[in-house]
């Protein structure tokens, strides 16, 4: 008996020098923990001949936890920062370029730095920027269906001037 009286005076005395919420978590876990000092009278009702040594233990329990729940309720949590709820907050990036989309401009980073200029183009071509603007006769270009080919010969002249499809759609836009 003389142990839970030593307890609860214990207690009362802590929880009245108890000024952070922190310090109240640290002395509940003190006396209702695991290995909290009401957790040893438990232990004690086995070797005791007492049979209401079980109920004043509950009671002790039951007492410290509501002084810890309403000294919590007193405590006022410490105070963050200042923060105007008001303001748009700021947006997080979602996801990231393709690694293929980041290797091509850095390809043409590099291409630029040594001075080229990069166009862009569509992927598929109109026979118009392939053939007709690059001076090519329709006429002479090969079909795909023939197996056998002939070899043009040495003095041929080609039929189109240099230049690309892209070339062209940014000359004749």
């Amino acid at each position: 008996m003389e142990d839970l009286k030593h307890i609860q005076a214990t207690f009362q005395k802590k929880l009245s020098s108890i000024d952070s919420r922190e310090q109240l978590d640290a002395l509940e876990i003190e006396f209702l923990g695991r290995k909290g000092e009401v957790n040893k009278l438990f232990k004690l009702m086995g070797e005791t001949k007492d049979k209401e040594f079980g109920q004043k233990v509950n009671e002790l329990k039951s007492n410290i936890d509501a002084a810890i729940k309403e000294k919590w309720l007193d405590l006022k949590p410490e105070k963050g920062p200042d923060i105007d709820t008001t303001l748009p907050g700021n947006r997080p990036t979602l996801g990231h370029l393709h690694p293929t989309t980041q290797t091509i401009r850095e390809i043409n980073a590099f291409f630029r730095y040594l001075g080229y200029s990069v166009y862009e183009g569509p992927e598929i071509e109109k026979n118009e920027f392939n053939f007709e603007k690059l001076n090519l006769r329709t006429s002479s270009i090969p079909n795909l269906s023939i197996t056998k080919r002939s070899s043009p010969s040495p003095n041929a002249k080609p039929d189109h001037s240099s230049g690309s499809n892209l070339q062209l759609r940014k000359i004749f836009g």
